[in-house]
């Protein structure tokens, strides 16, 4: 039986949306850690993969550079995956946590999709858009009008559609269609959701800089954020790495909220989420149970 858009609204809360990687460090913390060390390493990879040898220009890129860009976008995808995996079910495969199965063939094509459902109508309208102002004169207001309105409707499915990926992968299989039709009243608490995913992100960003400052790597904050680092100075490589795992460390809790909030949702969303999802409720209650006994005492 199909849950209706009452239970839906209900099963899904802003706070525990954000607070599921927690809660997934506490029920499954063999898990979590794993996955944490794997995030680390990978990263850490990423990021010495991208130290050129020898040196380079602030306006280029050395070989090994240019090769960490190649191996990241994959990499970052299958750490997506396994995080995705782990928030929805409270497993990750044993030894390598990555695997290409059914769960993540169906988020990727759930992905694949939505992008291209989103360049398919929206593409073609702010193009008609943009001709429509630049053929009739004085048109610009109602250019500006018919972008304002095209961007809030794009703002909008894409909130709608925010769990597709995690949705599909719950269900091992494309669906785009059932996230659009149950995820109309979960707009609103995504958006929100969004919200202090952004100021969280922000508070952690600022905190990281001062620190970065305090300690007097800003040199290494330079050669992180605006040129390719080079082993011929290895004291701003390693000025650099401590940098970028200061931003990692301050980072790390928001980018796990960013996929915490759609796995919640697409499990708020299904109609068998799986004994994963039962437990989390009952960790939930317990939890709220616990903080009302010590607001009464």
């Amino acid at each position: 039986m199909s849950k209706t858009p009452a239970e839906i609204d209900s099963d899904f809360n802003i706070v525990n949306a954000l607070a599921l990687f927690a809660r997934a460090a506490k029920l499954r913390p063999t898990a979590f850690w794993t996955l944490t060390a794997w995030t680390f390493g990978l990263n850490a990879l990423i990021y010495w993969a991208g130290v050129g040898i020898g040196p380079v220009s602030e306006d280029g890129a050395g070989a090994a550079y240019s090769l960490a860009m190649l191996i990241a976008w994959p990499l970052e995808l299958a750490l997506y995956f396994a995080w995705t995996r782990l928030l929805l079910t409270g497993q990750i495969p044993a030894g390598i946590p990555f695997r290409i199965g059914p769960m993540e063939v169906s988020g990727l094509v759930a992905g694949l999709l939505t992008a291209v459902l989103f360049l398919m109508v929206g593409g073609p309208l702010v193009g008609a858009a943009v001709g429509l102002g630049l053929l009739i004169p004085g048109a610009n207001a109602v250019l500006f009008i018919v972008i304002g309105v095209l961007l809030i409707a794009a703002l909008y499915a894409s909130l709608r559609l925010a769990a597709a990926v995690s949705l599909s992968m719950l269900r091992r299989a494309s669906s785009i269609r059932q996230t659009w039709k149950r995820g109309g009243g979960l707009v609103l608490p995504i958006f929100l959701s969004g919200i202090l995913l952004w100021l969280f992100a922000l508070a952690c960003f600022v905190l990281a800089v001062l620190v970065i400052m305090i300690f007097g790597l800003a040199e290494g904050w330079r050669s992180v954020t605006f040129a390719p680092l080079t082993l011929a100075d290895p004291s701003l490589a390693i000025n650099g790495a401590l940098v970028a795992l200061i931003v990692f460390l301050f980072g790390y809790p928001a980018h796990l909220m960013g996929l915490s909030i759609p796995a919640y949702a697409a499990m708020a969303m299904a109609d068998e989420p799986g004994e994963w999802w039962e437990e989390i409720r009952a960790d939930e209650a317990e939890d709220e149970a616990r903080a009302e006994a010590e607001s009464e005492q």
